[in-house]
C-alpha cells in the first residue's frame, strides 16, 4: 500500500465497511501516519485556524488534534475526515494489491 500526501492536497476515499477500514490502518506505515498529521498541522496553519478553533468547529478536543498533528497517536480516521472537511482538502490513498 502506498500513502501519498502532499502539503495541501488531501482526499479520503473509503469504500469499505466495518473492520476493513480499521484494518486499512495496519497497512499505513507509522511514518506515513506521522507525515499526514504534520501535513494537517500545516494546512490548519495556512487556513489561519488555531488548534482551539479547529477543535471547536470539529467538536473534537484540542488534545486529540494535537496528538494527531504531532504523531503521538495513531490515525483516527473520523478525526482526519472531520479535519479534511473543515480544511476543504482531499487525501489520496492508493491501495494496491500485491500477490506474494
Amino acid at each position: 500500500m502506498i500513502l501519498a500526501t502532499y502539503p495541501t492536497t488531501f482526499q479520503v476515499v473509503f469504500f469499505m465497511k466495518g473492520n476493513v477500514v480499521q484494518e486499512l490502518l495496519d497497512f499505513i506505515s507509522k511514518e506515513c501516519q506521522t507525515r499526514l498529521g504534520e501535513n494537517l498541522h500545516w494546512v490548519r496553519r495556512e487556513r489561519l485556524l488555531s488548534i482551539e478553533d479547529a477543535a471547536q468547529k470539529t467538536k473534537c478536543s484540542v488534545e486529540e488534534i494535537d496528538a494527531l498533528e504531532t504523531g503521538r497517536k495513531g490515525l483516527d480516521l473520523m478525526l482526519v475526515c472531520k479535519l479534511l472537511r473543515l480544511y476543504k482538502e482531499r487525501l489520496y490513498i492508493n491501495v494496491e494489491s500485491y500477490n506474494d
